[in-house]
């Protein structure tokens, strides 16, 4: 009860009451001898804090808190956090991956056996089986071939990196 008597009396001292609110608390002010109690003890709280200081830092101290910081442990960079036999192993997966699709799909052709040049100048066309032409192998092979074009451009980018910073 007195929680509730002690914040009634702060909203109507802060002003955050409605004026009917307002009108009703300063009657029980008026009458009750516990809110009359409240409102003085809180009032003299209020004007002790009015006349207190605030308190400041000092003019050094981002200084003093930037000078903890760096005697603080420092983290370490990225590079040092990635072990790169992770790395290793799954670049070798994938190039394994490349190597054995790859190995499949020559594998299932069914290479003819005469020259493909004839004498009129046509080709011949090279007959696939159906384990060749089905979808998945055909979706292995595509991601494969883009894993391979991305690693390339990724070395291919560290190496212009390492020139441009050299220069």
């Amino acid at each position: 009860m007195k929680f509730l008597i002690e914040q009634l009396i702060w909203d109507y001292l802060d002003g955050n009451c409605s004026p009917e609110e307002q009108k009703e608390i300063k009657r029980l002010i008026e009458s009750d001898v516990r809110y009359r109690a409240a409102y003085q003890e809180q009032l003299e709280i209020q004007a002790a804090l009015s006349k207190m200081d605030l308190e400041e830092p000092p003019m050094s101290f981002k200084r003093n808190v930037m000078e903890a910081v760096k005697a603080g442990p420092q983290p370490g960079s990225i590079k040092l956090l990635i072990d790169k036999r992770i790395i290793y192993a799954i670049s070798s997966f994938f190039l394994v991956s490349i190597i054995a699709g790859l190995s499949i799909f020559f594998y299932q052709i069914d290479w003819p056996l005469q020259d493909t040049a004839r004498a009129d100048g046509q080709f011949l066309e090279l007959k696939l089986t159906q384990v060749s032409r089905d979808w998945l192998i055909s979706g292995f092979l595509f991601l494969d071939t883009v894993a391979v074009l991305y690693s390339i451009d990724f070395i291919l980018r560290k190496k212009l990196r390492k020139e441009q910073s050299i220069n």
